[in-house]
């Protein structure tokens, strides 16, 4: 008995036409069936769309012609028979797009009233030019105005009707769905059975070339995007992995690419985010200095102007994104001047630094937006004298600030939404504490996990914000400073 020879190439040939059969078959069908679905579904949209604006301005705009017909103020524009007829061939192309007999029922209702509407203003007309007394023409106006209100109920029950129509229509695809994903599982259950009738056969010749691919794809997935695919003696594999090769050498460009994007990307956001809290305190200050006017204090105007001149000097900072300690520190204590100035005997401040750090290089305006939190979201709204104390120290190799005022507080419940949402980069959430969300997100944007920023309080005691830094090289300074 001669055993039939089958040749890798003709089996390969056979079952790739059989595979192709047998996703090209369902694909059609399911293409078909959907753009069909899809088409009818987007209608119904639209119709409601089309509908709902008709039925938002069709009432007005017949009102107002009517009206300006009998106030004798007719423009073609205006002419109430043309505004009619204008609706009734816009309802009779929604007509012939509806797919649905009861909605075009619907739609004839709704043309029948705009011709009582027409026969109402054809009526008008004739009183008019019989100069019949004002207030019959202002009588046919109010059934007028009576028949749009059915007109207006007319075009709801079709909107109503099209949204069922769509609500049948997505069910019908959802059914269609599940039956095909059915169809799906049993089509690749008689795939698996075909391949595996011959996977004897090309077991061998294809299986340890697949296993070399397999293990340098694994180690791609991995990260690794310096592996190289061995090259194969059979023609396929050798072209795939030459294809893989390549990719795997565009991807780790791209990632480069991206890598750089990146970083440009958050170089601007970080501006924005600087240009966010800028004028907020610009609103302040200059609240603070037309007070001190209103008072007739012109020197302690005077020192408000300056101390104001100061704090811009130091947030411009000549375009640079990093300050020394010591100069934040005199750009918190400008703000905190004219905070004292304005509010007087209700509020102190303390500021406690380590001389040591005065010189290190930090991140600029970081303190000076918790200091505003502290005085308008606690102390503020507390009845007491307010304190506000600020503190900055090294530990091991990093930067730690804390601001304490003796405010309002928050509760526990409070405290866990605010941190929620600060964590989550949710500036919709942050009630009260937007000026926390900016200093974290600029601490993400600039120094990603290595910086902390924490929160403590008591409802009625106080809060205490601190603020955690890694302390940064001159390189990392420079590069920052290049990139604004």
């Amino acid at each position: 008995m001669i055993m039939k020879r089958i040749s890798i190439g003709n089996t390969l040939d056979y079952h790739y036409k059989l595979v192709i059969l047998l996703a090209i078959m369902p694909m059609v069908l399911i293409s078909i069936f959907f753009m069909v679905n899809i088409f009818q579904y987007r209608q119904s949209i639209e119709n409601i769309n089309d509908v709902n604006k008709l039925n938002s301005e069709m009432a007005v705009k017949i009102d107002n012609s009517v009206f300006y017909l009998i106030t004798g103020k007719p423009t073609k524009m205006q002419d109430p028979t043309e505004v009619i007829l204008h609706y009734q061939k816009e309802l009779d192309k929604l007509k012939d797009s509806s797919s649905s007999f009861d909605q075009q029922q619907t739609l004839d209702v709704a043309i029948r009233i705009l011709d009582t509407d027409l026969h109402y203003v054809n009526t008008i007309k004739k009183n008019i030019k019989v100069e019949k007394p004002v207030r019959d023409s202002e009588a046919i106006l109010v059934e007028i105005r009576n028949v749009n209100v059915l007109l207006k109920d007319t075009l709801q029950e079709f909107v109503t009707g099209e949204i069922n129509l769509s609500n049948k229509k997505s069910n019908q695809i959802f059914q269609t769905i599940i039956i095909l994903i059915f169809l799906e599982i049993c089509l690749v259950i008689v795939l698996v059975i075909i391949i595996s009738r011959n996977k004897k056969n090309l077991n061998a010749r294809i299986k340890v070339p697949m296993d070399k691919l397999l293990t340098s794809l694994s180690e791609v997935s991995k990260g690794n995007l310096n592996t190289q695919v061995e090259s194969s003696e059979i023609v396929e594999f050798d072209i795939l992995s030459s294809e893989v090769n390549q990719m795997t050498t565009q991807i780790k460009a791209l990632l480069e690419q991206n890598d750089r994007k990146q970083q440009a990307i958050a170089k601007a956001e970080l501006r924005a985010l600087q240009a966010q809290i800028t004028p907020h305190f610009i609103y302040n200050s200059l609240d603070a200095i037309i007070t001190l006017s209103e008072l007739d204090e012109p020197e302690r105007v005077v020192e408000t102007t300056l101390a104001l001149s100061n704090f811009f000097k130091l947030t411009l900072n000549n375009g640079n994104d990093w300050v020394t300690v010591q100069q934040e520190i005199e750009h918190v204590k400008s703000y905190l001047q004219i905070l004292k100035t304005r509010y007087g005997s209700i509020m102190e401040y303390e500021i406690t630094i380590d001389p040591k750090i005065e010189t290190v290089k930090m991140l600029k305006m970081i303190l000076q937006p918790i200091v505003e939190n502290a005085m308008y979201h606690g102390i503020k709204h507390s009845r007491r004298r307010g304190l506000i104390q600020v503190n900055g120290s090294q530990q091991d190799q990093r930067l730690v600030f804390e601001v304490t005022d003796n405010g309002v507080g928050m509760s526990p419940q409070q405290i866990e939404t605010l941190q929620k949402n600060i964590r989550e980069l949710d500036p919709t959430g942050v009630s009260g504490g937007y000026g926390l969300y900016n200093i974290y997100r600029r601490l993400r944007l600039y120094f990603g996990e290595t910086a902390e920023l924490k929160l403590a309080s008591q409802e009625n005691q106080g809060t205490i914000v601190t603020i955690i830094l890694p302390l940064q090289t001159d390189a990392f300074q420079e590069m920052g400073n290049e990139d604004a």
